[in-house]
């Protein structure tokens, strides 16, 4: 894995960001350690599968082939802060695994994709030149009956917070369409933890919140449709935002039709401000 070391020295992060990224594909800096610096390590991994005796079942001259890959910028430290909390929350809303090594991990995880589908996994041995133009093409998903892939992003960068995103891809052989979804952590350097909506909201704001998003959502059916909202997202899943808004995300199928995909609905914090906690307004409100 490739380290990536970013000085934060403006406002204007997630452009320094995007860029160091790119650049650290091919030359990634060094530095000295920094209390205002921010480390990644960049892991990626490709696997190839056949899935053992399924010829049979789908009537075809071979098995299935499933191709797997993986994609994450792991976080190591983050102005200063130890950040092995994280990684750990990271690989586990990638993988379900937390490992130290994260092959181990993403391997774990790959062969879990397989027992899904209901068959073992074959490895499918390639050599080292076509490993190299599987992992550098974003087409090499597609030459296989079925793919996963796991992404790792991040959603927002500032001093104060970092907001990061896991989405998982699949599609499994014949199926009638793929799934995906995005799950989302937030670290907040103020706190110094990682903090859900619950460290954000008191109980009765936490009550509140699905009459505020039904009547947000309502207001942007324009462009994201019918929705039928109940509930916060599974699993309070939200992070925030470059502007410091609350964004909460539903996965497709959880509050609209599959063909809506996932679902953002994007909260002011001054509109909820009744509803903090003194930590929310310290983070959310520089209270």
């Amino acid at each position: 894995m490739k380290d990536i070391r970013i000085s934060l020295k403006s406002v204007g992060i997630c452009a320094l960001l995007a860029g160091a990224l790119v650049q650290s594909c091919t030359k990634p800096e060094e530095a000295p350690g920094r209390e205002n610096d921010i480390v990644f390590d960049h892991f990626a991994i490709e696997q190839a599968y056949t899935l053992e005796n399924s010829s049979t079942d789908y009537e075809t001259d071979s098995d299935l082939t499933m191709g797997c890959r993986a994609s994450l910028f792991i976080p190591v430290k983050f102005m200063g802060h130890d950040m092995t909390a994280f990684r750990d929350s990271v690989l586990k809303i990638a993988f379900d695994t937390v490992a130290a090594d994260p092959a181990q991990a993403a391997e774990t995880c790959f062969r879990r994709t397989g027992s899904e589908i209901g068959y073992p996994l074959k490895p499918i041995v390639i050599d080292e030149h076509e490993a190299d133009s599987l992992a550098n093409t974003i087409e090499s998903l597609n030459n296989f009956d079925g793919f996963a892939e796991i992404q790792g992003r991040i959603a927002a960068l500032t001093p104060e917070y970092v907001s990061y995103g896991v989405t998982s891809s699949s599609y499994y052989p014949r199926a009638a369409h793929g799934m995906y979804g995005t799950w989302y952590i937030v670290y907040s350097a103020k706190a110094d933890k990682m903090v859900s909506l619950a460290d954000f909201f008191t109980s009765e704001g936490l009550e509140a919140l699905p009459k505020i998003l039904r009547k947000r959502a309502q207001a942007m059916r324009s462009y994201i449709g019918a929705t039928n909202i109940t509930a916060i997202p599974s699993g309070g899943n939200y992070y925030i935002n470059a502007n410091g808004n609350l964004v909460f995300v539903y996965q497709p199928y959880e509050i609209a039709s599959y063909a809506q995909g996932e679902i953002s609905i994007d909260i002011e914090p001054y509109i909820v401000s009744d509803y903090l906690t003194s930590l929310g307004k310290q983070v959310l409100l520089n209270e």
